[in-house]
Protein backbone atom coordinates (compact mmCIF):
# COMPACT_ATOMS: atom_id res chain seq x y z
CA UNK A 1 0.00 0.00 0.00
CA UNK A 2 1.35 3.37 -1.10
CA UNK A 3 1.91 6.16 1.43
CA UNK A 4 1.23 9.67 1.37
CA UNK A 5 2.79 12.84 3.43
CA UNK A 6 -0.03 15.54 4.05
CA UNK A 7 1.76 17.73 6.31
CA UNK A 8 2.22 15.69 10.06
CA UNK A 9 -0.49 12.94 8.61
CA UNK A 10 0.54 10.02 6.83
CA UNK A 11 -2.56 8.74 4.84
CA UNK A 12 -2.38 5.27 2.77
CA UNK A 13 -4.29 4.71 -0.55
CA UNK A 14 -5.77 1.37 -1.91
CA UNK A 15 -3.95 -0.10 -4.56
CA UNK A 16 -5.96 0.28 -7.68
CA UNK A 17 -6.78 -3.11 -8.11
CA UNK A 18 -8.83 -3.23 -4.61
CA UNK A 19 -10.37 -0.87 -5.56
CA UNK A 20 -11.76 -1.78 -8.17
CA UNK A 21 -13.08 -5.27 -6.58
CA UNK A 22 -14.68 -3.40 -3.78
CA UNK A 23 -16.89 -0.73 -5.89
CA UNK A 24 -18.86 -2.30 -8.06
CA UNK A 25 -20.76 -0.90 -11.28
CA UNK A 26 -24.07 -0.79 -9.16
CA UNK A 27 -22.39 0.95 -6.60
CA UNK A 28 -21.26 3.89 -8.61
CA UNK A 29 -24.34 4.06 -10.82
CA UNK A 30 -26.24 4.59 -7.17
CA UNK A 31 -23.80 7.17 -6.66
CA UNK A 32 -24.32 8.92 -9.63
CA UNK A 33 -28.54 9.01 -9.49
CA UNK A 34 -27.74 10.93 -6.17
CA UNK A 35 -24.96 13.07 -7.54
CA UNK A 36 -27.04 14.02 -11.12
CA UNK A 37 -30.12 14.69 -9.23
CA UNK A 38 -28.65 17.65 -8.12
CA UNK A 39 -30.83 17.51 -4.66
CA UNK A 40 -27.60 16.70 -2.27
CA UNK A 41 -23.89 18.24 -1.08
CA UNK A 42 -22.82 14.82 -2.31
CA UNK A 43 -20.64 15.03 1.57
CA UNK A 44 -23.48 15.34 3.64
CA UNK A 45 -25.22 12.08 5.61
CA UNK A 46 -28.02 12.32 3.54
CA UNK A 47 -26.88 12.20 -0.02
CA UNK A 48 -24.87 8.82 1.59
CA UNK A 49 -28.73 7.60 2.90
CA UNK A 50 -30.07 8.59 -0.44
CA UNK A 51 -27.60 6.25 -2.23
CA UNK A 52 -28.24 3.36 -0.72
CA UNK A 53 -24.61 2.66 0.05
CA UNK A 54 -22.49 2.17 3.07
CA UNK A 55 -20.49 5.04 3.86
CA UNK A 56 -16.70 3.41 3.21
CA UNK A 57 -18.26 2.47 -0.22
CA UNK A 58 -19.59 6.05 -0.85
CA UNK A 59 -16.31 7.36 -0.07
CA UNK A 60 -14.32 5.13 -1.76
CA UNK A 61 -16.35 6.13 -4.58
CA UNK A 62 -15.62 9.48 -3.84
CA UNK A 63 -11.73 9.13 -3.32
CA UNK A 64 -11.53 7.10 -6.87
CA UNK A 65 -13.81 8.53 -8.75
CA UNK A 66 -11.67 9.91 -11.64
CA UNK A 67 -10.71 6.18 -11.58
CA UNK A 68 -13.73 4.52 -11.43
CA UNK A 69 -15.31 6.57 -13.87
CA UNK A 70 -13.14 5.66 -16.30
CA UNK A 71 -13.35 2.02 -15.50
CA UNK A 72 -17.11 2.09 -15.78
CA UNK A 73 -18.04 4.74 -18.64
Amino acid sequence: MEQIMYGDMVTRQMPKEVISMAVTREDFEDYLEVQQSGMYNMLSPDAIMASGLDKPTYMEIISNYSELKEKFD
